[in-house]
């Protein structure tokens, strides 16, 4: 079962490199590529936790971890809880459900999803995960942005695992969004 997730997931780097020569509202000035491939063990990367829910985040590949055109991170989203509908004015996203079993929103639409699912997000259309509802499991979830930049967002909105949450205005709030080119859907 472990190859075929991993094949579907490689079919979402690739659709991801496709696009990745497209601008971005977000993206940071090209760095060089590596020298050489990068190899993140599974508790490697940059560690966060992200929101109210407090949903441990880690960036594994960016422009500062071996790659100066992709991002791509995980996501645990506890029972109860979710990523609220935004979009991404400057990225395309690509959502591999690793583990678990959620709904998705994606444009007006709400699907089921499960384990080995994968949503493709172009840039400009609202989406967001949450968990089944009542599960005890995490939704686990791999994400891929076409381009980096995000990755500078997750480092200001979140905090270091187990420190107190981020506060901010609601205009400094308004502020990172517009810079790192993301809404949030009013609720």
């Amino acid at each position: 079962m472990l190859p075929a997730r991993l094949a579907l997931a490689a079919s979402a780097l690739a659709a991801v490199v496709a696009c990745r020569g497209k601008p971005s509202a977000s993206r940071p000035p090209a760095s060089p590529p590596p020298e050489a491939p990068v190899v993140i063990p599974w508790e490697g990367g940059e560690h966060f936790e992200i929101g109210r829910r407090r949903s441990p985040l880690t960036i594994k590949v960016s422009h500062r971890i071996g790659s100066p055109e992709l991002l791509m991170g995980t996501e645990e989203i506890a029972a109860g809880t979710g990523i609220p509908t935004h979009m991404h004015l400057g990225e395309d996203e690509i959502l591999f459900v690793h583990r678990g079993q959620g709904i998705a929103t994606v444009g007006d639409a709400e699907r089921e999803v499960g384990t080995g699912s994968t949503i493709y997000v172009p840039r400009g259309t609202w989406h967001g995960i949450r968990n089944a509802e009542g599960t005890r499991e995490a939704l686990d979830v791999l994400w891929i942005f076409s381009a980096p930049g995000m990755d500078d967002y997750f480092r200001i909105v979140a905090t270091a695992p187990g420190a107190a949450p981020r506060q901010g205005t609601d205009r400094e709030i308004e502020e990172v969004n517009r810079t790192h080119g993301i809404r949030y859907r009013a609720p």
